[in-house]
């Protein structure tokens, strides 16, 4: 039973935060000429042409990085907008797809079409970065993180990135930055959908219905995804609907309630293994051929905004989310075991926030928020050996319940024509640990109309979650949350062909999170002990070339080191146990990513978008137990590999619209995930695809 606990544990874990060739150092000193080359010139051409470049006339607005809509250049972070276009541009059937030609965005993947994929952020791990939709949390209670391969595309209207702790605002889990999802507001009577057709026979199907009823908005849509993928035992099956409906009785107020499900089903392949041990149950490319997947998810939002006065705004949501997960693994532990696994997880939860102007031009915004997470979860065993009877396990079951309630504060002043200031403060009270303090400045200084530079610096935290507080025998409700805090400062330049950024940020996070065999018998169990800081640059560019050309170009460093608590000694049989406190360079973060789009519309109607990823190697470390009571640790990497894509896009009419990708050009295989053993090789990337679709309007 423990040997299978731990065994899920380990899946879960990989599958959920995931991991000097000479030519590395050629490659990366071309492009870091180009990076420097391309931005001295933009910042050059930006000082020379200041007066003669008109400054855009539509400001884009975001909402995540201060809760209310606010322009782009007014927000001291570092935050990235990407829009339903930028997604359309390369024809995305995930959202991962768009996101990971984002900087300062690491992706990672666990296999092909539908497989968990998850984000990082500057370093940071998936369950350091908050997703949201619409300003909810969606990150899973029971292991932190998001799988973006959960979220329908056609759902999507834009999605900022807020890169930067950002506590002060969110609470919990925004240690390394913030994503939000906003979903599409229909504004016309119509009915949309596509279809898309791929290999490993790779199919999705989207429809959306709007309509409006006078006071009444009614929009409706449904998503289906599937796929075969390239290995055994990896089909995913997904099927999605929403509806939204939106009531405006005046000009002043705005009611909207929004429905999700979603059903899908998965196998889980898992990595490839060692092929000197091949696992009973698995085969050469698989580690298993019998583990499966099946999620049933339901969520409802009920959103309020009044604005009694121009500026003056109040909003309330409500929302309940109910996810159903059930896993079944089959393994060999002396006999044929089969395990199966349900998790139930309930939030309910919801926000009250005002925001007033102060001052002339200045802003203040006030809120609260509050939610209830439940987990209801049980593990039944069935052993089943091939020559006897089968017979049954002990079953399992635990029912955690936590409650958090979150005040914050947050202004925005305009100190004079050039400088601008943010403030911000929350304090956020857990029925399990102690309250958490987050606080947050921003300074904006505006060197022209078309550059500024901007400061920011805040502390963030991270919650423990429902794995590492109340594993069966191995959680421990006595964690406390990871801390951290980080500085920013970076220069930006824009014009209505041009625009720039160059970000240099420093950050370090303590009691991080880690399960060390240091319990009874060689249990193991969750500690606060590592320590992780680092520094990096990342840098944007968006140039339009001309009407029809377009290139944007980005580059990531970042230099993380790890302090890690790792266990150096161990005497079975005096149980004597030896800890050192090793600093190395971070696993699993690459040290550099280039992102390359250039898109052009060859003809009136035909649109055709190169894209090129550059990730540098990453590295892990596994423990090794050849010299016992002395153990000594292995460094694994992924080398360093380039993806190329290719999209095209040509409108046949008004409403039709038909579009063909050529995905990984190149053909590389290389893993962005590691797997569980030094002796493995990982999750292998699907190769070389094609997906060819059509959009249609009515």
């Amino acid at each position: 039973m423990k040997k299978s606990i731990n065994s899920l544990r380990s899946r879960i874990s990989h599958s959920s935060f995931v991991i000097r060739h000479p030519s590395f150092r050629i490659i990366f000193s071309l492009f870091l000429i180009l990076a420097l080359v391309l931005l001295s010139w933009v910042i050059r051409l930006c000082f020379s042409q200041a007066e003669e470049l008109k400054v855009y006339e539509l400001e884009p607005i975001v909402v995540t990085a201060t809760r209310y809509p606010e322009y782009l250049k007014n927000i001291p972070a570092f935050t990235t907008l990407l829009t339903k276009e930028n997604l359309r541009l390369i024809n995305s059937l995930n959202l991962s797809d768009g996101l990971k030609n984002v900087s300062g965005i690491d992706i990672k993947s666990t296999g092909g079409f539908g497989q968990v994929s998850t984000l990082s952020l500057r370093g940071s791990s998936a369950s350091q970065v908050l997703v949201l939709m619409d300003g909810r949390p969606l990150n899973y209670i029971n292991t932190g993180i998001y799988n973006l391969s959960d979220f329908p595309t056609e759902q999507v209207e834009r999605v900022e990135i807020v890169k930067g702790p950002l506590s002060s605002l969110y609470g919990a889990n925004a240690l390394g930055g913030v994503v939000n999802i906003i979903s599409q507001m229909p504004k016309e009577d119509n009915l949309t959908g596509s279809l898309s057709f791929g290999t490993f026979n790779t199919q999705v199907y989207a429809l959306n219905l709007t309509q409006n009823y006078n006071k009444f908005n009614l929009s409706w849509g449904a998503e289906r995804k599937s796929s075969d993928n390239d290995r055994k035992n990896s089909h995913f099956y997904n099927f999605t609907t929403h509806t939204k409906l939106s009531f405006l009785p005046s000009s002043k107020i705005n009611i909207e309630l929004f429905l999700n499900t979603q059903h899908d089903r998965m196998g889980l392949p898992g990595v490839v293994p060692d092929p000197d041990n091949v696992p009973k149950y698995g085969d050469f490319e698989a580690y298993s051929l019998f583990d499966r997947q099946k999620d049933r998810n339901y969520s409802v939002d009920l959103t309020f905004n009044f604005v009694p006065q121009p500026k003056k705004n109040l909003t309330s949501k409500l929302y309940l989310d109910h996810r159903k997960m059930d896993y079944h693994t089959v393994y060999f532990d002396f006999l044929k075991t089969i395990d199966d696994y349900t998790y139930n997880a309930k939030t309910q939860g919801g926000f009250v926030q005002y925001s007033t102007p102060i001052f002339n031009r200045n802003t203040i915004i006030v809120g609260c928020d509050f939610r209830r997470d439940k987990l209801d979860a049980s593990q039944s065993t069935h052993y089943a050996p091939d020559s006897v009877a089968s017979f049954s396990g002990k079953a399992i079951s635990w029912a955690p319940e936590t409650r958090t309630l979150g005040l914050w504060g947050t202004g925005h002043f305009n100190l004079n024509s050039r400088w601008r200031l943010q403030l911000g403060l929350r304090l956020d009270d857990h029925s399990l640990y102690q309250s958490e303090v987050s606080p947050n400045l921003g300074l904006i200084c505006y060197v022209s109309s078309s550059h500024s530079i901007r400061f920011s610096w805040g502390k963030a935290y991270k919650a423990p979650t429902f794995n590492d507080l109340f594993w069966p025998k191995g959680g421990d409700s006595e964690l406390k949350p990871e801390k951290g805090s980080a500085f920013e400062t970076s220069f930006n330049s824009s014009s209505d062909q041009i625009s720039a950024q160059v970000s240099l940020f420093y950050k370090k996070v303590k009691n991080l999170i880690v399960w060390l065999p240091s319990g009874k018998n060689g249990l193991w169990q969750p500690f606060n002990v590592d320590r992780y800081k680092g520094w990096g640059v990342e840098s944007n560019l968006d140039l339009r070339i001309d009407q029809r050309t377009n290139l944007t170009f980005n580059y990531t460093a970042n230099l993380g080191k790890e302090i890690r608590k790792e266990l150096v000694y161990y005497d079975f049989l005096t149980d004597q146990r030896k800890f050192e406190d090793v600093e190395r360079k971070a696993r699993f973060t690459p040290r550099h990513k280039i992102n390359l789009a250039l898109s052009r519309n060859i003809f009136s109607h035909l649109k055709t978008t190169l894209v090129i990823n550059w990730t540098d190697k990453r590295v892990n470390y596994y423990a090794e137990y050849s010299k016992l009571p002395h153990i000594g640790y292995l460094e694994k990497t992924i080398k360093s590999h380039t993806n190329v894509e290719l999209h095209f896009s040509q409108k046949l009419n008004r409403g039709l619209e038909m579009n063909l990708s050529l995905i990984n050009l190149l053909d590389e295989k290389v893993p962005t995930q590691f797997g569980n053993t030094i002796e493995d090789r990982d999750f292998p990337n699907p190769g070389r695809r094609i997906n060819i679709g059509l959009r249609f309007k009515i």
